[in-house]
């Protein structure tokens, strides 16, 4: 199933989505050769005002990695009709391999609040 179809699948739950996403990030990473690496953890702005993403529930998580996962496909849409010869999905790898939210989604919170 492609991931926009996971996130739309209102039969599953936001756990099973999160991890459908953190395990698509983990074999982008896996492929692209960087899945030891770590990116910065960055905040994400919320009603509540920016908060660390460690910090979202999981329904936040899958809201806020659908929203990045949108902006990337447009970015990568962008990127392959721009270049003659280029590859949407390579694109898509590129931006997913790096991103500082997808790649941080499966982070837990120490705090027990």
């Amino acid at each position: 199933m492609k991931i926009l179809e996971v996130l739309a699948d209102t039969e599953l739950s936001d756990k099973k989505k999160l991890k459908a996403i953190t395990g698509m990030v983990s074999d982008i990473r896996a492929k692209y050769g960087n899945e030891e690496d770590e990116t910065d953890v960055v905040k994400v702005n919320t009603t509540e005002g920016a908060r660390a993403l460690n910090l979202l529930t999981t329904d936040e998580k899958v809201a806020v990695a659908g929203g990045r996962l949108k902006a990337i496909i447009q970015e990568a849409t962008a990127g392959a009709e721009s270049a003659k010869g280029s590859k949407f999905d390579r694109i898509f790898e590129c931006i997913v391999a790096v991103d500082p939210i997808l790649t941080n989604l499966d982070m837990k919170s120490d705090s027990k609040y």
